[in-house]
C-alpha cells in the first residue's frame, strides 16, 4: 500500500524500492539489476547475515539466498 501511495504523491521523483525475499518466491519483476564486484557481495552477504540474527532459523535465511 504504501508502495503505491509513493508512487501516487512523488510523481516526478526517482522512487528506489527493494524486495524482501519470501519463501513462496512472490517477488515480481525488478524493473533493473545492477552489477556488483565479488567481494562487495560477500560483504553485503555477511552483514545481512550478521545483522538479523531474529531470521537465522527460516530455513531460506541462507548465504545462498544473497548471493542469488
Amino acid at each position: 500500500m504504501l508502495s503505491d501511495l509513493a508512487w501516487n504523491t512523488f510523481r516526478n521523483h526517482a522512487i528506489l524500492e527493494y524486495e524482501i525475499p519470501k519463501y513462496d518466491g512472490d517477488l515480481g519483476i525488478p524493473n533493473v539489476f545492477v552489477p556488483l564486484d565479488a567481494e562487495v557481495v560477500k560483504t553485503k552477504t555477511d552483514l545481512l547475515c550478521k545483522a538479523f540474527q531474529t531470521q537465522r532459523n527460516k530455513h531460506w535465511f541462507t548465504e545462498d539466498t544473497f548471493l542469488s
